[in-house]
């Protein structure tokens, strides 16, 4: 009995020390475009819920919305006004309504998701150690997915390689 109990504990420890012991590299990241807002659900629709569950993370995100001057003049390119584009929050998914995804709590900014707005799973942490390079997905223009890199840890993140977004947006 008594070392049934010892290989108990240790099966136990190793469980929680994985929690705690992670390690992240590549793309971590799932990303979703959202095709329209429902808020009598507070919520969104996303062309394909797999891989999304209750309890996950998720960041929204507009891409695009920004006006830029395309006058024949020198101001040619500058930015008249930022619109929406690259407002975006942090939410937790309370359910799936079909192809909708239900917030647990109301979003705070307002979104055209005409603009590319994407859904972003965003993986969480207690202890991570980035033990491999970072990677956003390739921005895809059609689908307005990709370009973003966003992990959460409530503990340590150590840095054993790096983040990097580049070409990818």
């Amino acid at each position: 009995k008594f070392l049934h109990h010892i290989i108990l504990y240790v099966a136990l420890c190793n469980c929680i020390s994985a929690v705690h012991a992670q390690t992240a590299s590549g793309i971590v990241n799932v990303y979703f475009k959202v095709t329209d807002f429902v808020p009598a659900y507070n919520g969104v629709r996303v062309q394909n819920v797999t891989g999304l569950a209750t309890g996950n993370r998720v960041m929204l995100i507009q891409m695009k919305g920004a006006s830029i001057d395309e006058s024949n003049t020198s101001s040619f390119g500058s930015i008249s006004s930022i619109g929406n584009a690259g407002k975006y929050e942090f939410a937790t998914i309370c359910s799936f309504l079909n192809d909708t995804v239900v917030f647990e709590r109301e979003l705070i900014n307002t979104y055209d998701y005409t603009q590319a707005v994407q859904l972003i799973y965003v993986p969480q942490y207690t202890d991570v150690t980035i033990s491999g390079t970072l990677l956003a997905k390739e921005w895809d223009p059609v689908e307005g997915t990709g370009g973003v890199i966003a992990i959460e840890a409530s503990g340590t993140i150590t840095m054993n390689a790096s983040i990097s977004a580049d070409s990818a947006g």
